[in-house]
């Protein structure tokens, strides 16, 4: 018996620390390099965030995902947490996811973890988690990402400006004050591309054979899409990779660009709930959730429900 599957209780937290594009690392050499104007405004240059504690982060954005739900933590069975950096390495990620569940409460829930997706990595373990809760293998399945730079990489690159982020959901079997219904869920990968290390690919492929396929499988069409939440890579790039996709400008949302920067596997999630904070969600309208980088990318349709005791 197949399962619907339900999200709902985003939320996320930035980086404590809100710096301006000039101050990022690599931003002289880069405009340098590429002989790029130094025209904020036109690239979507503004804020970054940096963080000492990214597990703070994903404690915070998963409490308010919680609270958000109306779930008891207790009853959540697996936590699933997504990096594209994972923030330590042996005892000290053990130790730090650890008491990232014990602060939430979490004393029943599994711990998984999902990487090795660049920044298609938390829409990845979306895609994993509705699809447990859909073969009713859990009923109740908290996603949260984490991502931090890692020290020695510069933040400032000729297609984002990195910030430090958390975001979190809840995905499941009921549905949870206002939520959405997962629809259907696609990924893909260029094996040329990790091989070859291409971090970021503008042409745009396998973003346009990985949205056919969330559309074929959704029996849905791009015009049917209220809006599209990307990765908040520079404005002209963006709105390029979403024009060559089929999608409008009326459908994109570019307006954390400048205010937040590209927050690594974070964006879609950021993305989408600064938008339905500023406007009430009609029900019916369809979502799309889509990151890329690294030779992957997935990507999620997601349809509002709505808040069931309203």
């Amino acid at each position: 018996m197949t399962h619907e599957a339900y999200v709902c209780g985003f939320h996320y937290e930035l980086g404590e620390s809100s710096r301006t594009y000039a101050e990022a690392s690599g931003f002289r050499d880069v405009v340098a390099a590429r002989k790029l104007p130094d025209m904020p405004a036109l690239w979507g240059w503004g804020s970054f965030h940096v963080t000492e504690d990214a597990y703070e982060l994903g404690r915070a954005a998963g409490k308010k995902a919680l609270d958000a739900s109306g779930i008891d933590p207790a009853d959540v069975e697996l936590t699933l947490i997504a990096s594209s950096y994972l923030p330590d390495a042996d005892d000290l990620l053990y130790q730090g996811t650890g008491k990232v569940l014990r602060s939430l409460g979490l004393t029943r829930s599994l711990l998984e973890g999902q990487t090795l997706a660049g920044c298609a990595t938390l829409l990845s373990a979306l895609e994993g988690a509705a699809q447990l809760v859909r073969a009713g293998v859990r009923k109740d399945v908290l996603v949260i990402g984490i991502d931090k730079m890692p020290k020695g990489i510069d933040r400032f690159w000729d297609y984002g400006l990195f910030s430090d982020a958390a975001a979190a959901c809840l995905v499941s079997s009921s549905r949870r004050g206002g939520s959405l219904r997962v629809e259907a869920s696609a990924r893909g990968i260029e094996l040329d591309e990790i091989v070859g290390g291409v971090r970021f690919n503008a042409r745009n492929a396998l973003h346009v054979r990985v949205l056919s396929e969330l559309m074929r499988g959704a029996g849905c069409t791009i015009q049917q899409v209220s809006r599209v939440f990307n990765n908040n890579v520079y404005l002209p790039i963006k709105s390029q990779k979403d024009l060559l996709a089929g999608f409008k400008k009326a459908q994109m949302f570019l307006d954390n660009v400048p205010r937040v920067g590209h927050c690594l596997a974070c964006d879609s999630f950021i993305n989408f709930c600064d938008y339905a904070g500023s406007r009430a969600l009609a029900p019916g309208e369809r979502f799309v959730l889509q990151a890329d980088g690294n030779g992957h990318c997935a990507m999620s349709l997601l349809r509002w429900e709505g808040d069931p005791c309203a």
